[in-house]
């Protein structure tokens, strides 16, 4: 913000005409205005992305927790590849809008999460007999596909 105010200051003074203390004032508050908008931003974008790698350290505990409670090792990540499915179906965003997205969200994009899960399934190594479906996730299965 200070620095907002500085350049808000020598902008005013150089584009306000001589002896305008008013138009300076005007400048000066833009500026400060400014400066502790893109202050706030950077420290947003600074926090957001401490969340997102929070959310794929998150992702790799509940992984790990997964396979120890016997799930298989390769369907744990099938929710993040449905997921990106439903993420990928909007191409009507530009690329820039994406990633503007992408970064000030608090989760990472699911591509990383699939990503993630693929080397977390293949660092486990053999076969990976576990759980793949329960009667019960079974029955609401088919309640919700009516």
């Amino acid at each position: 913000a200070i620095i907002g105010l500085i350049l808000g200051f020598a902008i005013g003074r150089s584009a306000c005409p001589k002896g305008d203390d008013d138009c300076v004032a005007k400048a000066s508050l833009i500026g400060a205005g400014l400066g502790a908008g893109t202050g706030y931003l950077i420290s947003k974008y600074a926090f957001f992305a401490n969340s997102q790698e929070d959310e794929m350290e998150a992702d790799r505990v509940a992984f790990r927790t997964s396979v120890q409670t016997g799930y298989h090792k390769d369907y744990v990540g099938k929710f993040y590849e449905k997921l990106y499915e439903i993420e990928s179906s909007g191409d009507d965003e530009s690329e820039l809008f994406s990633k503007l997205n992408d970064a000030m969200t608090t989760h990472p994009p699911a591509e990383e999460r699939v990503k993630q899960m693929h080397e977390l399934a293949a660092s486990v190594g053999g076969g990976g007999r576990g759980i793949i479906s329960t009667p019960y996730f079974d029955n609401i299965r088919k309640a919700c596909d009516g």
